[in-house]
């Protein structure tokens, strides 16, 4: 509790607090946080003061498209959710219903093309076998790394990121361990991941950068923790492993 001169009984006296929330969006469509603390008299509860606290919405993105293992992303979205506070805002190339591997539907909430400024926490791909490549996802993807934020892909989620050349001098892994024939056949394309940096690993932590193969999405989640330090400690990061592995 705060301490302050009450108006009605004219003496300094600690203060009880009602705190409000409320949301509005500002011009460039970033989501604002507005906290109003409404201090009132311990003693009489008359009302004293109220300030106002505008924080930006803590915002991670996560590209959804026809055909994702959304399995992959559902777990650590889960975990942004709630037990970070953070908003999990879909995005996608048009706004219409995305059909994943699974059978389930998705709502995106934004299209890419209109968050490629945005300020995020975060972006997280998941896997799939659509790799239709647009120059707003690209736009997004270097704003993001640039910024030094989250940049999360698994499974074949990493090749939005070759595509984008954020692998180049990075160290990333992916389920796509080889170009095979049905790579080339499926992309249209030669292998366009930087070999070279390739790390046959279950999850790789580069600075901003976690990549993962795909069975590995408890692994996924938990490094995605540890970066927003959900972890008080390495033993608190072990039984978070242990919990969800058994």
């Amino acid at each position: 509790m705060a301490n302050a001169i009450c108006p009605k009984c004219g003496i300094i006296k600690e203060l009880d607090v009602i705190v409000n929330e409320t949301e509005e969006t500002d011009s460039n469509g970033n989501i604002l946080t507005i906290k109003t603390n409404n201090f009132y008299c311990s003693s009489c509860h008359v009302f004293v003061k109220s300030e106002n606290i505008k924080s930006s919405m803590n915002k991670i993105f996560i590209f959804i498209y026809d055909g994702m293992a959304d399995f992959e992303m559902t777990l650590i979205a889960h975990i942004l959710g709630t037990d970070l506070g953070k908003e999990i805002v879909t995005i996608a190339y048009e706004n219409h219903i995305i059909k994943s591997s699974s059978g389930l539907e998705y709502k995106p909430k934004r299209l890419v093309k209109d968050i490629v400024n945005d300020s995020v926490d975060g972006l997280i791909i998941p896997g799939g076998w659509n790799g239709e490549i647009r120059p707003e996802l690209i736009e997004l993807i270097k704003n993001v790394n640039s910024q030094g934020k989250l940049l999360g892909a698994i499974c074949g989620g990493p090749y939005f990121l070759a595509k984008s050349n954020i692998l180049q001098n990075r160290k990333y892994t992916t389920s796509m361990i080889e170009w095979t024939e049905m790579y080339k056949q499926q992309y249209e394309e030669i292998d366009p991941f930087p070999r070279e940096n390739f790390v046959n690993e279950r999850v790789v932590v580069d600075k901003n950068l976690i990549t993962s193969q795909g069975f590995a999405f408890i692994d996924f989640a938990c490094e995605i923790c540890d970066w927003f330090k959900l972890f008080k400690s390495e033993e608190g990061k072990n039984e978070f492993l242990k919990t969800f592995k058994g």
